[in-house]
């Protein structure tokens, strides 16, 4: 169509509008894609790592060795079995190092950088903690006191979340895991310098002749022979814990952490989509303003509305399909930059779906198509001569009665009128800026809160799970009762660790202690808990045993403050009577000084140094979202407000000329044609910084749904004031240009629209 000739013509006079509109096409493709397809790549990637590595069905530990005619007895019922025997042991500047020997055929690790299969005196370090280590292949590491070389850094499936123990909140940055030759391995177990430490762990692999349930069940009848200490005064069963794969979050967390993604970057894309559609709209009336005597004219040759409103269609769709496939292609690129730091990756290879792809390239255009054609269907619906007289429809604005203004708020009352389209979406577009900008602040508030608050409500500096109670208390120590349970999270769609935790009604350690009444149907949780599962004074609760596959149900007595985790508390009377277990009985220690247990007594040592670093690692990756979000809502706020306030003044060009004419001064004429914008951007603020708040307490916990912690929004209340201050900095660094623009309108404007 000859007609089309002129679109070539358009895109140059109006290249800028353009441009910046295929730049914001370009953002939202971007954002969309490298979100949902950091859940795909990550999903993808591991399971396909689980394939290589031959992940577990699942593992457990023993009190003590399981004998080999058990293990041949479980190999004839199709279990496979393989040893994972490891040792904790103090390293390079006081981290604490898990070492494995090099795995067979279960969980076979995949190598990063450098080379497998070390030798004697030499070591593999999983990647994430060699980094935080700054340790690097060839570089020589100090276990205990022998020194290794670095052969090669790896991944370890079941240790993506690397935590020391599966009901732990959060990675310990110094905490990391090993592997050593079997050669290597046997002489670290029997140097007894590095004591009983040994932990009997094992991996399994079914083969459809039992299930998990069947396992621990089997496991469960073996008793030892012996007690592991001689002042032990308690029997125990051969198994300790027991874990199936699909509720183990050291192995399926970093898939479930990831998922929320995908939902975040489809509400992104629909938001600024829209915007994006609505701007292009603008624009177009803009264009059929402007040419309107032309559009007349063309309509007098005979053309036909249809194929005016195909050839005003035909750019915008264009520039939003390049835009959508630039976007596209570069969110597959930056898919990568967007997963947690918190856990160790396999080789990611970024994945993006066909559904994905056509979410971040069809749906712009589909909506760009449908808006663009609603609205121009509507301003060219005018009859052609109307049009080639360049006749404005009078319409409402022009009956209203200013009369009792002054001339200066009449005229910019009714400017602002004439161009509400324009300020309506403005308004909107600087809406999604401050939800972006307001999940970034959220997010680094929430956590850089929650990390300042954690310790504080662990006024012990060390806990000590035990397996027993010990033959003589150690001096200034207090004895607690802990176990270990789950409940299913819709939140997070799956089983959650918890823990309930018994303690003395004088405790030293927890202020709150005097108020658990001593009842033992009655149980106390956590403000952290509170958040999880929005448990309320007067529920029920249900924890699930599942190494004994038990229930356990109270009622909820009261809320008190601890965030470290997921827990619940007991007076420990109560605990014991509920559980039927002797009055002396305890297995935990709380101490403000590191007190010596024998390895063999010792399941798990919590400090209070501990946390605060964990916490410190889940701050650094909210750092860098916050600094994402953050870029992304000034990208967005910019081009849009200028976007609309070009097209507005493009459109005013004839009546500041005018204005200029009748003698009004700058300041008056910036007043008459931008003071009107400042109402768009308090109107935002006022509007969408609650909004933006209340969508945070949705959000956030969303965001952590896979945390073994609960983590209620907050926003520092300086947040609103750097919001507000950002926003109005943004809009009068916009706002500079335009003043600029306005000087240059010339006196000789008016001629040009003579009839």
């Amino acid at each position: 169509m000859i007609l089309n000739k002129r679109i070539l013509r358009n895109l140059k006079s109006n290249f800028t509008g353009y441009f910046i509109i295929f730049l914001l096409v370009i953002m939202s493709g971007f954002l969309v894609v490298s979100f949902g397809g950091t859940t795909y790549t990550v999903r993808n990637s591991v399971q396909k790592s689980w394939k290589a590595s031959n992940v577990e069905d699942g593992e457990f530990v023993s009190y003590s060795p399981i004998s080999n005619e058990n293990l041949n007895k479980l190999k004839n019922k199709g279990v496979k079995i393989e040893k994972t025997f490891y040792m904790d042991i103090e390293a390079n500047n006081g981290s604490i190092v898990r070492i494995f020997k090099n795995r067979d055929d279960i969980n076979k690790i995949q190598i990063i950088n450098g080379k497998g299969n070390p030798k004697n005196n030499e070591i593999e370090l999983e990647y994430t903690f060699a980094n935080f280590m700054k340790v690097k292949t060839g570089d020589e590491f100090t276990i205990g006191k022998d020194n290794f070389m670095v052969k090669g850094l790896c991944s370890a499936a079941d240790y993506a979340h690397r935590v020391a123990n599966i009901s732990d909140t959060g990675t310990d940055a110094k905490f990391g895991i090993a592997f050593v030759s079997s050669d290597t391995f046997n002489k670290i177990v029997s140097n007894k310098k590095y004591g009983k430490k040994l932990v009997y762990n094992y991996t399994y692999l079914l083969h459809g002749k039992m299930t998990d349930a069947q396992l621990k069940n089997w496991l469960k009848k073996l008793k030892i022979d012996q007690y592991m200490d001689k002042t032990m005064n308690y029997k125990l069963p051969v198994l300790k814990s027991f874990q199936a794969r699909e509720s183990n979050s050291r192995i399926i967390g970093i898939i479930k952490y990831n998922e929320s993604m995908l939902s975040y970057a489809i509400m992104a894309g629909i938001l600024l989509t829209v915007i994006i559609a609505y701007i292009l709209a603008v624009f177009a009336s803009s264009n059929i303003e402007k040419e309107s005597t032309v559009i007349g004219a063309i309509f007098a040759l005979g053309y036909l509305k249809k194929e005016l409103i195909r050839h005003y269609m035909i750019l915008p769709i264009i520039i939003v399909m390049i835009g959508s496939v630039v976007g596209t292609v570069l969110g597959i690129n930056g898919i990568t930059w967007f997963v947690a730091t918190s856990y160790s990756y396999p080789p990611l290879v970024p994945t993006v779906t066909q559904g994905l792809i056509t979410y971040s390239i069809v749906l712009p255009i589909i909506l760009v198509s449908a808006i663009n054609y609603f609205i121009l269907n509507h301003e060219l619906g005018q009859e052609p001569l109307s049009m080639m007289r360049n006749e404005k429809k009078a319409g409402k604005i022009s009956n209203i009665n200013l009369q009792r203004f002054k001339f200066i708020s009449m005229y910019r009352i009714r400017q602002l009128l004439r161009e509400s389209r324009s300020y309506l979406i403005m308004f909107f577009g600087m809406g999604v800026a401050i939800i972006f900008m307001m999940l970034g602040f959220a997010l680094y508030g929430t956590i850089n809160h929650y990390a300042s608050k954690v310790s504080q409500d662990m006024e012990y500096k060390n806990m000590y799970i035990l397996t027993n109670p010990l033959q003589k208390q150690p001096k200034k120590t207090e004895i607690g009762l802990t176990n270990g349970y789950t409940i299913f999270s819709n939140q997070a769609g799956t089983d959650m660790d918890v823990v309930l935790q018994g303690i003395k009604s004088k405790s030293k350690y927890f202020n709150f202690s005097n108020k658990l009444k001593n009842n033992d149907n009655l149980i106390y949780v956590s403000d952290s808990a509170v958040v999880k599962f929005g448990y309320k004074v007067g529920d029920k609760v249900t924890l699930t045993d599942k190494l004994n596959n038990k229930d356990y149900t109270f009622t909820i007595a009261g809320e008190v403050p601890f965030k470290n985790g997921i827990y619940f508390f007991m007076n420990i009377n109560a605990m014991r009577k509920h559980f039927n277990i002797p009055n002396d009985y305890y297995n935990t220690l709380f101490s403000n000084e590191k007190i010596k247990v024998d390895d063999n007594m010792l399941i798990n040592t919590i400090s209070r140094t501990t946390v605060e670093q964990t916490a410190q690692s889940w701050l650094k990756d909210a750092k860098k979202y916050m600094v994402m979000f953050f870029i992304i809502s000034i990208i967005s706020f910019v081009l849009v407000t200028y976007l609309l306030m070009r097209n507005i003044l493009d459109r005013a060009t004839f009546g500041i000329s005018l204005i200029k004419i009748f003698g009004f001064n700058k300041g008056e004429i910036k007043n008459m044609y931008l003071g009107s914008a400042k109402y768009a951007v308090i109107a935002a603020l006022i509007i969408f910084i609650p909004i933006s708040a209340v969508l945070m307490n949705y959000a956030i916990p969303s965001l952590n749904a896979a945390m073994n912690s609960g983590m209620a929004n907050f926003i520092y209340p300086i947040t609103y004031v750097i919001i507000i201050a950002i926003t109005f900095v943004t809009y009068f660094a916009v706002m500079f240009i335009f003043d600029k623009k306005i000087d240059g309108v010339d006196l000789a404007e008016i001629l040009k629209n003579r009839e």
